[in-house]
């Protein structure tokens, strides 16, 4: 994939928005499990998207909220960002989670 963007999302709870999270896309797209956590492949009506990796990633000893974006153009890349990212400030409008990316 050229296209990359990644982002460390601030939560006290990584494990449960990224089980949340995956669990919600993988009733609409497929979602694989990869090494601390799942991959979203977002392929509508035959089209490659991209995917998104939601990822529990201990750093210092501390578990975070990491997400990753994978497109085949920038486009792609921002619009599939958006949809993540608001899924997961939707879930988490208790906690005020906000999830910031840089293009």
């Amino acid at each position: 994939m050229d296209f990359v963007s990644e982002t460390i999302v601030d939560t006290d709870r990584p494990e449960r928005y990224a089980k949340q999270l995956a669990s919600h896309f993988g009733h609409k797209i497929p979602c694989n499990e990869i090494e601390h956590g799942h991959r979203l492949i977002f392929n509508r009506e035959g089209i490659f998207g991209g995917y998104a990796d939601i990822v529990v990633e201990p750093i210092d000893g501390v578990n975070h909220l990491k997400l990753v974006i994978y497109a085949p153009d920038a486009a792609k890349r921002e619009n599939l960002a958006g949809v993540v990212g608001r899924h997961l400030e939707r879930f988490g409008e208790k906690d005020s989670i906000e999830v910031y990316w840089d293009f």
